[in-house]
Parts: structure tokens; sequence; C-alpha cells
């Protein structure tokens, strides 16, 4: 995996976050997860994030995931055309 950048605001290392794709009604889809990057250090001010979530639905394997949000982060000062 990617080294991940610490937050440009607070210099804090930033945590991915999984989010499960279903609810414990059944709904959604089982065993399936979204995956980003953000800052949670509670004293940042800015508290970033990738805006971009990757999925095991369509993403591939967690791994593939992580390494996507990771690049995100990585490279959120870069304009993509």
């Amino acid at each position: 995996m990617s080294k991940l950048k610490k937050c440009p605001f607070c210099n804090k290392r930033p945590e991915v976050i999984e989010i499960k794709l279903w609810s414990e009604r059944g709904c959604g889809y089982y065993g399936k997860f979204s995956y980003h990057i953000a800052c949670v250090n509670p004293k940042c001010k800015v508290k970033p994030e990738t805006q971009i979530m990757h999925n095991t639905i369509y993403d591939g394997t967690k791994e593939m995931c992580i390494e996507k949000a990771v690049k995100d982060w990585n490279e959120r000062g870069n304009v993509r055309n």
C-alpha cells in the first residue's frame, strides 16, 4: 500500500474510513464496503476527506479500494482533466 500523507492542515495522520453498504434489515449489498480517507483529528479545524468513495461492488477488492482512496488523498491538490 502507498504511504498515506499527513493532513495538510493539522499534520496528523488521516484514517481509512470503511462504510458497510447494507443495513441490519437486509437491504443493500451484504458483505460490500465503501472506503475513503478522512482526517479524524478532533483539533483539526478543516477535517478534510476524499469525496470519491471506492467500493467493493465496482472497484475490486478491499486492498484495491483502499489503494485507490490513498491515491486520491495523496493527490488531493492535483487537478484531473
